[in-house]
Order: structure tokens, then sequence, then C-alpha cells
């Protein structure tokens, strides 16, 4: 099982490069997990197209979203249970504090709003931030995609290359 995870996409529509990302990386993954700060309805509902996508709200995202999207989330995932979340208000992007909002029954934590990439475990749970998909605050934008192969789980950072923002192609 493949699973992408992207969080901070911060762009009002699908852009050109956008598009062609999703098709040569998301669209082949098994699930599509979205950690927030879309920044538009129009983001959020071309992910919908994803068989496998699941998102939660983000404190950039607008008031018009906050009846479709959850603030946190469980996804079932065979025999992973992953939780979903923003990571800001109170949880202040803190991996702990984020980890401690599911309060024990995950695998797997998911989570964004710092704009940098993490990847560690924390009491047994595999605690991870993909970084920014386009808005990243360390210099490089990124996104993590989870493999599962039997009880194995290897996470990749994957960073990115173009202009996001543009109407620059994907490589």
């Amino acid at each position: 099982m493949r699973i992408a995870v992207i969080s901070d996409t911060h762009l009002e529509r699908p852009t050109a490069w956008f598009e062609a990302f999703y098709e040569a990386e998301l669209a082949p993954m098994d699930l599509l997990l979205h950690c927030g700060d879309y920044a538009a309805p129009a983001m959020y509902h071309y992910l919908l197209q994803h068989p496998g996508f699941h998102g939660v709200l983000g404190n950039s995202d607008p008031w018009t979203m906050h009846g479709e999207l959850p603030w946190r989330a469980t996804v079932q995932a065979g025999d992973l249970v992953l939780g979903l979340a923003h990571g800001h208000a109170e949880l202040a992007g803190d991996p702990a504090r984020v980890l401690d909002a599911f309060g024990g029954g995950v695998d797997v934590v998911c989570f964004g709003h710092t704009h940098r990439f993490l990847c560690q475990t924390m009491r047994g749970v595999l605690v991870v931030n993909p970084g920014s998909l386009c808005a990243s605050r360390s210099g490089r934008r990124s996104y993590a995609v989870l493999t599962k192969t039997g009880k194995r789980m290897h996470v990749d950072e994957r960073r990115l290359p173009g202009d996001c923002w543009g109407e620059a192609e994907y490589p």
C-alpha cells in the first residue's frame, strides 16, 4: 500500500504544475491524505477525484469549507489506523500535542501547519509532517510517501522541483 501525504498547498485553484504533479505522483497512490490549508474550495474539490482521498481543514481554509471537512479524522487503511490533523491552534504544530489529540488507537499520525518535513516515532506511533507542497518555510517544498509492505512501513520525503504557483509544467 502506498499513501501520499500532502499539506499546506495554499493554492486558490489547481495550476498547470499541480495538475501534472497530481497525475504523475498522486493519482497512482492507493490513498491520498491532505493535512489542511488547501486555501480554496477549488483545490479540495479537485482532490476529490482521487478514490482514496481523505482530508481535514487547516487554519487558512475559508469558512465556506467548514461544513465539508472535519478538523481531525481517522482513516482505516487495511490494518492501519491513520490520524489526520492540521496541527494548528492548541496543537501549536507540536508533534506530541498532535499525537495526544488522537488519544491512542492510531498507528500513524499525519499533520501539517509548520511547513517543515518531520518523520519520527513517538510512543510507538509514526508521526509524519509532509512539509508544504507550495509554501515551504524550510526552503524546500515537499510531500511524503508512506509505503507499507507486510508489517514494514517506509516513509520517503519527496522534494519538489518546479514552480507550483505559476503555469509552469511539472517536470
